[in-house]
């Protein structure tokens, strides 16, 4: 009886011991591992350490930074989520993490860089140049555009090919600091300079007027896939300059200023649903027209 007694002693021992080891050991473990600033796993930037309170306002909110901080950087957090992903299958079957990459500055873009990731047809890898155009590629889609063109002039229509590129082009910067280009050109690089030189359809390229109007205001949302409204705005008014050459004295091309818009707030966009982000708000500048 005495026997039985200390094995129930001993087991109970075991399972104390077992539940305060899964309890101090992310902690101790907080305190030998290097922090790291990015989740593979997740797919996101992690909290950095804040620096300590210099002021009233900064020791009040310095508790909240720093929890922040120690529940992204906990010891052994990869490996337990990596665990976690893999019990739950959720590596296997897709997480909404999967689909959104989160940028710096709170910037959310649409893809991942994770191998193997080949949904939406693989944004971030066009964003980094790898999904490149082979020439039996550039020459089919050139011959596409010839035929749709001579067609269209056959019938007295003119033919302009717009091509509208994505965010990860334009707010490449906002991206995380792990994503690199590996290549010198983009897939939309070989494409204009091909159809350039191999057809005379008339193309228009809308990366030089968002690099150029983005230098002084906002032209894509933050938590969207898309061009806010003045992004729109920018764009219209570019398209109607090509079609006023190609039809002189019958457009009339307006471009809004920027002090013409309302500045509002919204909730968050399509990459914010996709990521079930939630009480995500930005500014979303909507145009004033009047009568």
């Amino acid at each position: 009886m005495k026997m039985k007694f200390n094995l129930y002693k001993i087991e109970k021992l075991i399972i104390i011991f077992v539940f305060l080891l899964s309890i101090f050991l992310p902690f101790i473990g907080s305190f030998v591992q290097k922090d790291e600033f990015v989740s593979s796993v997740e797919n996101r930037n992690l909290a950095e350490i804040p620096a300590l309170p210099h002021s009233l306002a900064s020791f009040i909110e310095y508790p909240e930074k720093f929890n922040s901080y120690y529940a992204d950087n906990f010891g052994f957090r990869g490996l337990l989520n990596e665990a976690y992903f893999m019990l739950t299958d959720k590596r296997i079957n897709k997480t909404p993490f999967d689909d959104v990459t989160f940028g710096q500055n709170e910037w959310l873009f649409l893809g991942s860089i994770k191998p193997g990731y080949d949904r939406y047809d693989d944004p971030i890898g066009d964003a980094i140049n790898k999904n490149l155009f082979t020439k039996e590629e550039l020459n089919n889609f050139a011959q596409s555009l010839i035929k749709i063109d001579d067609w269209l002039k056959n019938r007295g229509i003119e033919y302009l090919y717009i091509i509208a590129p994505n965010k990860h082009t334009i707010y490449f910067e906002h991206l995380p600091d792990y994503i690199k280009k590996i290549n010198d050109k983009s897939a939309m690089d070989q494409l204009m300079s091909y159809l350039k030189k191999h057809t005379n359809v008339n193309v228009l390229d809308l990366r030089d007027c968002l690099f150029d109007e983005k230098k002084k205001h906002q032209v894509y949302f933050k938590s969207d896939t898309h061009w806010n409204h003045y992004g729109a705005n920018v764009v219209q008014y570019e398209i109607l300059k090509k079609i006023r050459s190609l039809f002189p004295l019958h457009i009339n091309p307006y471009l809004l200023g920027y002090n013409q818009f309302s500045i509002e707030n919204m909730e968050g966009g399509d990459l914010a649903d996709i990521a079930k982000i939630q009480n995500v708000v930005e500014t979303d500048p909507k145009p004033i027209f009047e009568k």
